[in-house]
């Protein structure tokens, strides 16, 4: 029996003479994994994470939860990814030194993978050690690889082969042949064309921004966004976005000795305003960032050689961090940070301290992606998308016109509870007052637990109708008088058979009625509607 102890931990073997030695992990409870990256699972309430680790390959926990690991992949991890359900199989994405990357069908064997290094990339020592790509965690058929200058993507990563890879040209000759691409992100969210965007540092000090890079053409360069105060020839150690606008961008330096930490509000201009925010942090090296959404309060996290630290409030250089899980990760180095925003789930990759998990504060219950609406000749027709849900019961659909003093509720719709995937809702308002030239709408979400918060608010406008009484109409169980706010006077409905007999009389407000006639016997009816003595509309209805 011999015992073997190293980096990647303890191992033993009970027959040293063998040919080959057989050696068995014995690191239960025994934290040296040295994570460069690590993902997670992008699936709402998934507790699978993945990590690239040096000198001990590309690790993910057993049946995706729990703490026990299995290798899926060797030789030195680099950069990794996890994908969502596509078409009923998900991925793994992970690689080694040096430029080569694979994927893996997560229900293969262990060590069973297909290599999708674009050709002509990877293989020589004169490549990057740590394979640099990036898997956009909510749309996982698009993938970014880094190698020296260069940029590929895939819009297609499940089934991508090596020769299928579109080069972004205009990046490698933007960054230049003595330069190599360090970092990666993408705009988080579903992707639109109009809106994505992919962020990425260097090893000179320059941060970049393509803009729609799934179609953009390949030869189109991308904006230089550094700012002029960025320390020249520093190593960009990570870009973070903000979950709910790209125009946020966090920015680290791994160099020691420089302004290490910058932060922008304005990604997407041309030229935007950077403000560096280091504050009680200067003497560490800055290797990860994160940028969190924490119901109103945005949070922002770093990963530094001496632990893992946050901050809520950005001020300058007077900006002040305070060291998270002080009791857990302590002072390790924090080489990897990997958020799931659907759910604030943010999984932390140690240098030297294997793999954290934690789930911060509570997460936005929907993300509305758009809340549109359309007026129509006689109804207001509202449509709105949300790319997820937790905990979501409903929305209620709120009104507001000429005399209302508040938002009413006109309706409600159903959520989907816990959900991953976008979904699109509508509502048809065909109760409003269509003598009014304008409508206010808005949602009002509410969770399970009797939370709730509002959407943003739509204003419809119409030519207001001077119309009473729009129309009447039947079916076999309700009557509906559609009535229009136009008169301060009583509103009286009466409705008799064609012998005479009076079937309704009700004194109403100037709202759309419906009433309940399924016990009246079919046939043809005369509804009349007064104002104070006047007859102000007359007309004949079938019941069927």
């Amino acid at each position: 029996t011999m015992l073997c102890g190293n980096d990647g931990g303890i191992q033993r073997t009970t027959a040293n003479l063998a040919t080959p030695v057989v050696w068995t992990q014995i690191n239960t409870g025994y934290r040296t994994y040295q994570y460069y990256h690590v993902a997670i699972d992008p699936r709402l309430g998934n507790a699978k994470v993945f990590g690239g680790s040096q000198d001990n390959g590309s690790t993910r926990n057993i049946g995706g939860s729990g703490t026990s690991f299995e290798l899926a992949y060797g030789g030195d991890g680099v950069s990794v990814g996890l994908s969502d359900l596509i078409s009923g199989s998900t991925y793994e994405y992970c690689g080694s030194q040096q430029g080569n990357i694979v994927r893996r069908n997560a229900a293969s064997g262990l060590g069973f993978v297909t290599g999708i290094t674009p050709t002509g990339e990877g293989g020589t020592s004169t490549e990057q050690f740590v394979t640099v790509f990036t898997l956009d965690p909510d749309n996982t058929e698009r993938l970014f690889y880094a190698n020296d200058n260069s940029l590929y993507r895939s819009t297609s990563a499940s089934t991508l082969a090596t020769a299928t890879w579109t080069a972004l040209t205009g990046v490698a000759t933007s960054v230049g042949a003595a330069n190599d691409i360090t970092r990666i992100a993408t705009t988080r969210g579903v992707y639109s064309a109009a809106t994505a965007s992919v962020f990425f540092g260097t090893t000179n000090g320059k941060v970049y921004r393509l803009d729609d890079p799934g179609a953009v053409a390949a030869a189109t360069a991308p904006v230089d966004i550094s700012a002029a105060g960025f320390p020249a020839g520093a190593f960009v150690s990570s870009v973070s976005v903000n979950p709910r606008n790209d125009d946020t961008v966090l920015v680290t330096f791994s160099s020691y000795g420089v302004s290490s930490i910058w932060w922008t509000g304005t990604a997407n201009s041309a030229v935007p305003t950077w403000t560096a925010i280091e504050g009680n942090i200067s003497l560490p090296s800055i290797r990860s960032s994160a940028i969190v959404v924490n119901g109103t309060v945005v949070e922002y996290y770093v990963g530094t050689s001496v632990g893992l630290y946050s901050t809520t409030a950005l001020s300058g250089a007077s900006t002040v961090w305070a060291q998270e899980a002080i009791a857990d990760i302590g002072n390790a180095v924090v080489s990897s940070l990997a958020l799931r925003t659907i759910d604030n789930t943010m999984a932390i990759g140690t240098h030297g301290y294997a793999m954290w998990k934690t789930i911060i504060g509570s997460p936005i219950p929907v993300l509305f992606s758009s809340f549109t609406g359309k007026a129509e000749k006689k109804y207001n027709v509202l449509n709105w998308e949300v790319t997820s849900e937790i905990n979501n019961k409903g929305f209620y659909i709120e009104r507001k016109q000429k005399g209302d003093i508040n938002y009413v509720p006109v309706g409600f719709i159903n959520g989907r509870g816990n959900a991953s995937t976008p979904k699109a809702y509508s509502f048809t308002d065909i109760y409003l007052d269509l003598s009014s030239e304008q409508a206010l709408y808005r949602l009002r979400q509410v969770d399970f637990d009797g939370r709730y918060q509002y959407s943003d608010i739509v204003l419809l406008k119409r030519t207001a109708s001077g119309k009473l009484v729009e129309y009447i109409a039947a079916d076999a169980s309700t009557l509906l008088i559609r009535i229009n706010n136009i008169t301060n006077d009583n509103i009286r409905i009466s409705i008799t058979d064609m012998s005479g007999r009076a079937m309704y009389q009700q004194t109403v407000t100037a709202l759309t009625q419906r009433i309940s006639i399924a016990a009246w016997a079919a046939g043809t009816y005369i509804a009349e509607v007064w104002t104070g003595n006047k007859r102000a509309h007359v007309q004949q209805f079938v019941k069927p």
